[in-house]
């Protein structure tokens, strides 16, 4: 532990001592610490907040100009709002993942990301701020690649339960496999197979309506979410649609694969657990392959599972 100096010192000297401590504290934290002073208008309200110090080096350098304003109220009212609010108190609060946009007058200032602390000291603000757009862009890839597909770039399992758990009834579901999709992969290879699927997920797309949302479950399983479906026979006409996408084949370099689809199509009318419904869906699924290839199986929700109005092909 470090000791006092003893009485003798003189006042002088304990804080010359002081002030060197606080500054090898500035000089080797790696995040700036940047002195605030509030600007005022007529009638006493904060407006805008000047950068009085960085790091000390403005009074270690023995200049005293300010940065000039901030804009902060347009550039992050957030922060605004904080740095306000802790003037007010005179206490300490902190902020995570706050946006600012770049100065307005400074062509080297950028947006970004930060994580603040900020303490009032005298009527000023000490700011120890910390910016964070790598940390930023590291979490929303980790979310992205959490509810998407690495394959096909489509929303995986994870991102289709969550919105078929949101999904107002009645609506759409239809489960899409591949009929004998093990013979393109060992008659082509895996990268052929990839091929195809990475393409099937861009037909069934196109084939769907603006409002539905498409994704991949695994393997050669597509899964696409029709929302405001109101009967039976729009449900057959999105069905047929999706049917179709396997009527042409696809040129793979200069093979030429054929590749047909089976789907089930569920309407859902009332409240179900994601299990429940894609478990309907993939019985009808696989009734409609029982049939043969290219066909295809629906029903409603309050039939028994797999016991649609029958198979057929379009």
């Amino acid at each position: 532990m470090d000791e006092w100096p003893e009485s003798s010192c003189t006042q002088e000297t304990t804080v010359s001592l002081l002030r060197a401590r606080l500054a090898a504290i500035v000089d080797t934290t790696l995040d700036p610490l940047i002195l605030l002073r509030p600007l005022r208008d007529a009638a006493g309200r904060v407006e805008d907040f000047t950068v009085s110090d960085i790091n000390g080096t403005h009074a270690r350098e023995g200049g005293d100009r300010a940065a000039g304003r901030m804009h902060l109220a347009s550039r992050s009212p957030e922060l605004f709002q904080l740095y306000r609010r802790v003037l007010d108190t005179g206490g300490t609060e902190s902020l995570r993942r706050v946006w600012t946009d770049a100065h307005p007058d400074d062509p080297h200032s950028t947006a970004g990301w930060a994580d603040v602390r900020v303490t009032a000291v005298e009527g000023d603000l000490v700011v120890s701020w910390r910016n964070v757009d790598a940390d930023v862009a590291a979490e929303e890839l980790l979310r992205t690649q959490a509810l998407q597909d690495h394959l096909t770039e489509l929303p995986n399992r994870r991102a289709l339960s969550q919105l078929i758990t949101a999904a107002p009834t009645p609506f759409g579901l239809f489960f899409i496999d591949v009929d004998d999709f093990k013979s393109i992969n060992d008659t082509n290879g895996h990268a052929a197979g990839d091929a195809v699927l990475v393409e099937l997920g861009q037909r069934l797309t196109a084939a769907s309506r603006m409002r539905d949302v498409v994704g991949r479950l695994a393997g050669d399983e597509f899964v696409v979410l029709a929302r405001r479906v109101a009967d039976e026979d729009e449900l057959r006409h999105v069905a047929r649609r999706l049917l179709a996408v396997g009527d042409r084949p696809y040129e793979l370099g200069e093979a030429r694969v054929t590749a047909t689809v089976s789907v089930g199509a569920l309407l859902v009318t009332e409240r179900r657990t994601v299990e429940e419904v894609l478990r309907y869906t993939d019985d009808l699924m696989y009734a409609a392959k029982r049939t043969g290839p290219g066909h295809l199986r629906i029903a409603v929700m309050t039939s028994p599972p797999g016991l649609g109005d029958g198979a057929g092909t379009r």
